[in-house]
């Protein structure tokens, strides 16, 4: 099984924090580490926290003494991250990964965003080959928009991305021209 990280944001979370922590919990995950990433709390939150780390050594409690806002807690929460797959939470949240295995899809589809970068930042290929691994272990198929370049298309090969779709293969088509071109392919 995959090691999964949890990143949970945490500022003046202290009402709902038991109840945030104790929903990845009822997960009964196995291979499983939760980073906390207190930014500076003033409530009782850093006391929660740390009553949950002596139960459990799987939980690390990163306690900020400054406020270093939301964009580098969570890049932070990423770079201290080891596991295989990594999920962002925030201290209010009342979440399920249940509800990610039993979402009615078949296909999961990568945004042109991420394609556009996909070359040149290596955090959005991780990001990409990340999604393209979790989709198949849960028997889904991949599709990615906005291919416009053969390096695009050569690296969503190499990453086993099933279909991809983009200018670099086509401009749109009428739907009779499409109809033709498929009966082609066939």
């Amino acid at each position: 099984m995959p090691k999964i990280t949890i990143g949970l944001m945490v500022y003046n979370e202290e009402k709902d924090l038991d109840e945030a922590i104790e929903s990845i919990y009822e997960q009964n995950f196995d291979n499983i580490e939760i980073l906390i990433g207190n930014n500076a709390s003033t409530d009782n939150s850093t006391s929660i926290i740390e009553a949950y780390t002596k139960k459990d050594s799987r939980i690390v409690h990163i306690n900020r003494k400054r406020n270093i806002g939301a964009l580098q807690n969570w890049n932070d929460l990423v770079d201290r991250a080891s596991g295989e797959y990594f999920v962002l939470a925030g201290g209010h949240d009342k979440w399920s990964l249940n509800y990610l295995k039993n979402l009615p899809i078949d296909i999961l589809k990568i945004d042109k965003s991420f394609t556009n970068s996909l070359l040149r930042d290596i955090k959005t290929y991780n990001i990409v080959k990340t999604l393209i691994n979790l989709a198949k272990d849960l028997d889904l198929k991949v599709i990615a928009e906005g291919v416009e370049t053969e390096e695009q298309l050569k690296i969503y090969k190499k990453l086993n991305c099933d279909y991809v779709q983009g200018f670099f293969l086509s401009l749109p088509l009428p739907e009779k021209e499409m109809e033709n071109l498929l009966k082609l392919n066939k």
